[in-house]
Protein backbone atom coordinates (compact mmCIF):
# COMPACT_ATOMS: atom_id res chain seq x y z
CA UNK A 1 0.00 0.00 0.00
CA UNK A 2 1.00 3.62 -1.10
CA UNK A 3 1.02 6.42 1.99
CA UNK A 4 2.86 8.83 0.04
CA UNK A 5 5.08 9.58 -2.79
CA UNK A 6 8.02 11.99 -2.74
CA UNK A 7 10.99 13.36 -5.20
CA UNK A 8 13.98 12.44 -4.66
CA UNK A 9 16.10 10.72 -1.97
CA UNK A 10 12.98 8.26 -0.12
CA UNK A 11 15.58 7.19 3.27
CA UNK A 12 14.91 10.37 4.95
CA UNK A 13 11.08 10.84 4.42
CA UNK A 14 11.14 6.50 5.31
CA UNK A 15 12.66 7.45 8.37
CA UNK A 16 10.75 9.79 9.12
CA UNK A 17 7.46 8.01 9.06
CA UNK A 18 9.11 4.70 10.69
CA UNK A 19 10.10 7.22 14.04
CA UNK A 20 6.85 8.49 13.74
CA UNK A 21 4.96 5.00 13.93
CA UNK A 22 7.60 3.64 16.66
CA UNK A 23 6.65 6.52 18.47
CA UNK A 24 3.00 5.51 18.88
CA UNK A 25 1.44 3.61 21.81
CA UNK A 26 2.54 -0.15 21.12
CA UNK A 27 -0.61 -1.84 22.61
CA UNK A 28 -2.44 0.68 20.30
CA UNK A 29 -0.67 -0.12 17.03
CA UNK A 30 -0.63 -3.69 17.84
CA UNK A 31 -4.60 -3.47 18.21
CA UNK A 32 -5.07 -1.73 15.00
CA UNK A 33 -2.77 -4.22 13.21
CA UNK A 34 -4.66 -7.73 14.49
CA UNK A 35 -8.18 -5.73 13.46
CA UNK A 36 -6.90 -5.32 10.27
CA UNK A 37 -5.16 -8.75 9.71
CA UNK A 38 -7.97 -10.78 11.85
CA UNK A 39 -10.20 -11.13 8.72
CA UNK A 40 -7.14 -12.38 6.16
CA UNK A 41 -5.54 -15.11 8.80
CA UNK A 42 -9.37 -16.30 9.53
CA UNK A 43 -9.99 -17.01 5.76
CA UNK A 44 -6.86 -18.12 5.03
CA UNK A 45 -7.10 -20.73 8.08
CA UNK A 46 -10.91 -21.60 7.00
CA UNK A 47 -9.03 -22.78 3.44
CA UNK A 48 -6.18 -24.06 4.77
CA UNK A 49 -6.92 -27.76 3.64
CA UNK A 50 -8.43 -27.19 0.19
CA UNK A 51 -4.93 -24.93 -0.52
CA UNK A 52 -2.62 -27.54 1.14
CA UNK A 53 -4.79 -30.23 -1.25
CA UNK A 54 -4.17 -27.66 -4.11
CA UNK A 55 -0.40 -27.23 -3.94
CA UNK A 56 0.17 -30.85 -3.14
CA UNK A 57 -1.65 -31.96 -6.44
CA UNK A 58 -0.14 -29.14 -8.45
CA UNK A 59 3.17 -30.22 -7.15
CA UNK A 60 3.11 -33.93 -8.13
CA UNK A 61 1.38 -33.42 -11.15
CA UNK A 62 3.34 -34.94 -14.00
CA UNK A 63 4.29 -31.64 -15.92
CA UNK A 64 5.58 -30.40 -12.55
CA UNK A 65 7.69 -33.11 -11.68
CA UNK A 66 9.10 -33.14 -15.34
CA UNK A 67 9.83 -29.87 -14.81
CA UNK A 68 11.50 -30.06 -11.30
CA UNK A 69 13.57 -32.98 -12.87
CA UNK A 70 14.46 -30.26 -15.24
CA UNK A 71 15.83 -27.95 -13.09
CA UNK A 72 17.27 -30.11 -11.07
CA UNK A 73 19.44 -31.64 -13.40
CA UNK A 74 20.10 -27.69 -14.80
CA UNK A 75 21.87 -26.73 -11.75
CA UNK A 76 23.65 -29.91 -11.66
CA UNK A 77 25.31 -28.79 -15.06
Amino acid sequence: MVHDLTAGDVLPVAYEACTRLAAMPAGAFAAIKAALRGPAIERARAHADVLREAFVTAWFAPEARRRIGEARAALRG
